[in-house]
């Protein structure tokens, strides 16, 4: 569940998204990268970006980025 805080700049929707996303790649420390990023975020897609570099495997890295902007649309 993403914190108060990280709520009042984006929905909790949203960072529950990013976060079950990442969270094939990194974990239950996946929550702990979505709410960093949701407070240096300038937007949802800002928030992909910013997790994204947390996965160490370039192609797995941009595949989630890709995966990202298709559900976006």
């Amino acid at each position: 569940m993403p914190t108060a805080l990280a709520t009042t700049r984006f929905d909790a929707a949203v960072l529950t998204k990013a976060e079950l996303a990442l969270a094939q790649h990194l974990g239950p420390l996946a929550r702990v990268v979505v709410k960093r990023a949701a407070m240096k975020a300038r937007d949802e897609a800002e928030i992909y970006l910013l997790v994204a570099d947390e996965i160490e495997d370039p192609a797995e890295r941009k595949a989630f980025i890709r995966r990202a902007v298709a559900n976006k649309g």
